[in-house]
């Protein structure tokens, strides 16, 4: 029976002996592996932990900004300030990724946020924020906006008409 001497048990690496072709010839260089075994719970967690990781370092890389950024009707880049007056495209409507208030046309001094994701879903823009002026000023900016001059009109013919 051989004896192993116990010295060398263990000092081996998985590449000594890979890449040795015979007694003859030189020895092809081969790297050192090394391999742990570990639970399969532990090989998800390290790996849910590294995908995490990659994701967050690609989401604060330029390129997936601009990328996620990018108007998808004109692909105008709104990381780079870019963009298209409304009448050219909806989905821009003048503005890349800030505006003033849209509700009093900056009047109040607030800066209103793009929703990229709502204005790509729906190809229009949408606008994050809250106008900064009191309720009643904010009330009469209101109608100017959603109430059409012809309806106005109509309203008071209507009311002429029910009168009379």
């Amino acid at each position: 029976m051989m004896e192993v001497d116990q010295d060398e048990v263990g000092q081996h690496n998985v590449g000594d002996s890979v890449g040795q072709l015979d007694d003859d010839s030189e020895a092809l260089p081969c790297p050192q592996v090394f391999a742990q075994q570990m639970s399969l719970a532990e090989f998800q967690r390290q790996a849910t932990y590294l995908t995490h990781n990659a994701v967050g370092n690609l989401k604060q890389s330029d390129d997936y900004k601009k990328w996620v950024n990018t108007c998808s009707v004109c692909r105008s880049c709104w990381y780079v300030n870019q963009c298209l007056p409304e009448s050219s495209c909806p989905e821009c409507a003048g503005f890349a990724l800030e505006r003033p208030c849209p509700i009093c046309k900056g009047k109040c001094g607030r800066i209103w946020t793009r929703d990229v994701e709502m204005s790509k879903s729906f190809r229009k823009a949408h606008w994050d924020g809250v106008c900064g002026l009191p309720d009643h000023e904010r009330h009469v900016y209101m109608l100017e906006l959603f109430m059409d001059e012809k309806d106005v009109l109509t309203g008071i013919e209507d009311l002429n008409t029910a009168a009379g």
